[in-house]
């Protein structure tokens, strides 16, 4: 029986009532008919990293189905996930539908890769990799935050809460055991951290440098379907530089966006896990 509150929500907004009514139904019926896809190809990487557009433009150019951030899908899930609080087959379980698709990518599974591997053992997977430098770069442009900093204000951390709260885990780093003394140290904490993951299981991943992918992005779109043995069945020339996440400023220098000093933390945390995929220093 409806609520009171639904009945005056409905009476005040009827029109975001029923789209919210046809949301959850349509959630339910997915869930209750989707059959997980066995052998789909999974994405790695951290955000910012070019993951959304590559994961795309390859389900463009093959033909394939695909879901973009499905932690995005369930406020508070990623984090209930990594607290401990439910296991990943919440996960499956909530995003049958998602994990119907061929191709499934989520910064945040990089951190349960092992959960992956265990449940997906048979599934392609693909790992991609962005200059730590630029990746933090790209992620504090995405929250309006500078570079240069010691701290982050309170003021600065309530607003990430409020406005980007899907986001706060990354910066505080906390759940995923990547916190550092400051925000800069946490984040390149999280980009050394990711590339361990890949230097661990690099013999089953295919490695994919999102520098690369921005010189040639047909070509590199191309080159990943053959080596995951899929014929390309589109051009993807008219969508290749759509924007699949809010673009951050590339063109300001490192040194004038972090200043010296946190361009320094970030090159000596990252460092022998930047040489040891091919970054230069």
């Amino acid at each position: 029986m409806p609520s009171i509150t639904s009945i005056q929500h409905l009476y005040e907004n009827p029109s975001r009532s029923l789209a919210n009514l046809r949301y959850r139904c349509r959630e339910s019926w997915r869930r209750q008919t989707a059959q997980i896809n066995s052998n789909p190809i999974l994405v790695f990487g951290n955000q910012k990293a070019g993951t959304s557009a590559i994961a795309a433009l390859l389900g463009e150019a093959t033909g394939l189905s695909y879901t973009i951030d499905i932690f995005c899908l369930y406020t508070g899930l990623e984090e209930q996930i990594l607290k401990g609080q439910h296991s990943f087959d919440k996960v499956l379980n909530l995003g049958k539908y998602y994990f119907s698709r061929d191709i499934i990518k989520d910064p945040g599974f990089t951190f349960l890769y092992d959960h992956l591997a265990s449940r997906f053992p048979t599934a392609r997977r693909v790992f991609i990799f962005r200059d730590p430098r630029q990746n933090i770069r790209s992620i504090l442009n995405r929250l309006d935050l500078p570079g240069h900093l010691d701290t982050l204000s309170a003021d600065q951390w309530q607003r990430i809460q409020r406005q980007f709260s899907g986001w706060y885990p990354v910066l505080d780093g906390n759940l995923a055991g990547h916190k550092g003394e400051t925000y800069i140290e946490t984040l390149a904490l999280r980009c050394k951290k990711i590339i361990q993951i890949y230097l661990k299981y690099q013999t089953d991943v295919i490695p994919i440098y999102y520098e690369d992918f921005r010189q040639d992005k047909v070509g590199s779109i191309n080159q990943l379907a053959d080596r995951l043995g899929l014929p390309i069945t589109q051009n993807i020339d008219h969508v290749k530089d759509r924007q699949f996440q809010p673009k951050g400023n590339a063109n300001v220098s490192l040194n004038a966006f972090f200043g010296e000093k946190n361009l320094h933390v970030i090159e000596e945390i990252c460092r022998k896990e930047m040489l040891a995929i091919g970054y230069r220093l």
